[in-house]
């Protein structure tokens, strides 16, 4: 980190990473499609969806912005950071990953702002092109399976579980979060200042389902119960309640808090400047993984955002 850190590695040189990055989990992700057939979700090397298709989506986005900023500069290299945008956001698609979708309208709100203060006198323009742009992409994607048929049980797993109730035996993984998140909370408000501590969430989560507040199913999770709540903000409170609340503020605040202030205050540097956007889109990604899983928990995307950082 030190090393990183003194090097000050040009922006070309993140560019030519996370566009190898983007490109590799699309052709992987193409491959899984076609040998193990497109109702299997992509899921990378490690075989685990769900930091496959959040890295995936983030190295897209990094991409795409990149692409933006080269586009007065070399059309050329453009297209090419355009086209590895595309392979990685299809291989986000198909790791079916809906907390990685969710970053995409984030990504794409970053690259229009930067876009705007780039060209402020076009910002009317800008801003409708882009919406023109997303809804076109949105209606698109709706007409395909990978993305109809998982939305579709999304707003079903939803309905059930307002209305309906669901089942251990049939538990989705909608229902599982939300047990967990419900286990978790309720660990918070019993230890808030320094929680259960770290590690100790698969004993609390069996001592939760006996007293009824988590399905079996979270409990029989690979023999096993889940070793996490499934946000990085749930599991922080129950397992080092206030003060570990307190670090991942500012683990995500910091590093947000000092993009925006290079983002403000360099007009005339634009490879500078875009930079900054990118800690912004990386910061608000990762803000927005915590959501639905632990991604601070996992070596792989943590060391990601880490190396990012730097």
């Amino acid at each position: 980190m030190p090393f990183l850190v003194r090097l000050r590695p040009s922006y070309t040189c993140l560019l030519v990473a996370v566009s190898m990055a983007s490109f590799a989990n699309g052709l992987y992700a193409i491959w899984e499609l076609v040998e193990f057939g497109f109702e299997h979700r992509a899921s990378g090397s490690k075989g685990k969806a769900m930091p496959f298709g959040e890295i995936s989506m983030l190295v897209a986005m990094l991409s795409m912005l990149g692409g933006v900023y080269w586009s007065s500069v070399d059309w050329r290299r453009s297209l090419l950071l355009f086209g590895a945008a595309a392979l990685g956001i299809f291989s986000s698609i198909a790791s079916a990953i809906r907390g990685a979708w969710i970053s995409f309208p984030i990504g794409a709100t970053v690259c229009v702002v930067y876009l705007i203060q780039r060209h402020i006198n076009y910002r009317f323009q800008i801003g409708g092109a882009a919406l023109a742009i997303c809804v076109v992409l949105l209606f698109a994607l709706l007409q395909t399976d990978l993305t109809s048929k998982r939305i579709e049980t999304t707003s079903s797993e939803i309905t059930v579980m307002l209305f309906n109730g669901v089942d251990a035996s049939d538990a989705t993984s909608l229902f599982e979060s939300r047990d967990m998140w419900r286990a978790a909370l309720t660990t918070f408000t019993e230890r808030p200042l320094l929680g259960i501590g770290f590690g100790q969430m698969d004993r609390y989560f069996k001592e939760a389902h006996a007293a009824g507040l988590v399905s079996k199913y979270v409990v029989r999770f690979k023999q096993s119960s889940h070793t996490h709540a499934h946000s990085d903000y749930s599991h922080t409170a129950a397992t080092r309640g206030l003060l570990g609340l307190m670090s991942l503020v500012l683990i995500y605040g910091v590093p947000l808090w000092l993009s925006f202030s290079a983002a403000r205050r360099s007009p005339h540097n634009d490879s500078y400047r875009v930079s900054a956007y990118s800690g912004i889109m990386l910061i608000l990604a990762y803000m927005t993984f915590s959501l639905t899983d632990s991604v601070l928990l996992i070596n792989v995307t943590n060391g990601f955002f880490v190396m990012l950082c730097c």
